[in-house]
């Protein structure tokens, strides 16, 4: 066995859901893995916080994980059996917490401890290490160190992305990024734009369509493009699979037939492993019975309403700023496209 001053040392931004692993499997390598953590708590994404921090990600207080636990969960580690299939992120946050702990991965993890630089050491070109600096939030010292390896797992929603919109300097009302969006408090009997559909645009349109007056979405024309793409593959993927199911799997000499019953994702679809759930599907169902008002980009531009008392919720998604009460509801249909093209991916390749 290698001495301490004999190992690799490695160093892990990040001690989230890739930075856990990260430092486990340097162990298991025999490396020595230091791990820098900004925050003082393990879980980065999922360790929600009630007061936004710049700098952080952190999902929404009603987040619920859009990956079943069976497929998410760490090969070394399985989620408890008595955890839901698509986990609550206080859940979610609560198996790292497990995971860290049945590791002792705490052991090497310094928090509060931000990494300022990294760049080539001196030496790079004959031992392809690195020069770290960090510095403690708490006590503001900073550090230099050399590492043979740096693993990056700082993850990509960290920083939110603002874009430049015409008429958002002079809007009067309250302007929210989702970064910083939390839960759906003062927005009571509020009209709420929000620009961009993505994961954060829909669930917020969810939650706030059940306590604002209006909800209005505004998204981008690629969007409707990739759903009509995705709806062909889809129609495609689903007619080969009902083939399958229909002249081969039902078929009592097929040896297709058992390998699909016994396959171990026939169960982790479900509690059950002769019942292939659908309505556990990772998508969010609620979409399509809210009252949401769906605004494409070129539709006619109203800058009158720039001087209402309206709250804008805005996504990552850098769309083109129009405003509509167009009732044209594309929810049913992206809703039923996104289900179908999971669940018959997950089906298919049980």
């Amino acid at each position: 066995m290698m001495s301490s001053s004999e190992r690799k040392r490695v160093a892990v931004i990040g001690s989230g859901a890739s930075g856990l692993p990260a430092i486990k499997s340097c162990l298991d390598e025999g490396l020595e893995p230091v791990c820098f953590e900004r925050t003082n708590e393990i879980g980065g994404l999922w360790h929600f916080t009630e007061n936004p921090i710049e700098g952080q990600g952190c999902v929404m207080k009603s987040t619920v994980i859009n990956t079943c636990k069976e497929m998410m969960c760490y090969s070394d580690y399985p989620i408890p059996d008595d955890y839901p299939i698509f986990m609550h992120n206080s859940q979610v946050f609560s198996y790292f917490k497990l995971y860290a702990d049945a590791f002792k991965l705490r052991d090497y993890i310094r928090f509060n401890t931000e990494v300022l630089t990294v760049k080539k050491a001196d030496d790079f070109v004959t031992t392809g290490r690195w020069e770290i600096q960090s510095q403690n939030l708490e006590t503001k010292e900073t550090k230099t160190e050399i590492f043979d390896g740096v693993l990056v797992c700082s993850g990509h929603h960290a920083e939110k992305h603002d874009p430049e919109l015409p008429g958002l300097k002079s809007f009067q009302g309250k302007v929210v990024h989702s970064h910083d969006y939390r839960d759906p408090q003062n927005m009571q009997d509020k009209r709420v734009v929000i620009v961009g559909i993505g994961n954060s645009g829909g669930d917020i349109a969810v939650e706030l369509s059940r306590i604002a007056s209006q909800v209005v979405f505004d998204f981008s024309p690629l969007f409707i493009y990739l759903f009509i793409y995705l709806f062909i593959y889809l129609f495609i993927y689903l007619f080969i699979y009902l083939f399958v199911c229909l002249f081969v799997y039902h078929r009592p000499d097929s040896p297709v037939n058992g390998a699909l019953h016994d396959s171990p994702l026939n169960g982790a679809l479900s509690d059950s492993p002769d019942n292939w759930v659908l309505s556990d599907s990772p998508v969010n169902w609620a979409l399509p019975d809210r009252p949401v008002n769906w605004v494409l980009p070129d539709s006619p531009v109203n800058w009158a309403l720039s001087d209402r008392t309206v709250n804008w919720a805005l996504s990552d998604s850098p769309v083109n700023w129009a405003l509509s009460d167009s009732p044209v509801n594309w929810a049913l249909p992206i809703a039923q496209s996104i289900g179908l093209y999971l669940i018959a991916s997950q089906l298919a390749f049980a």
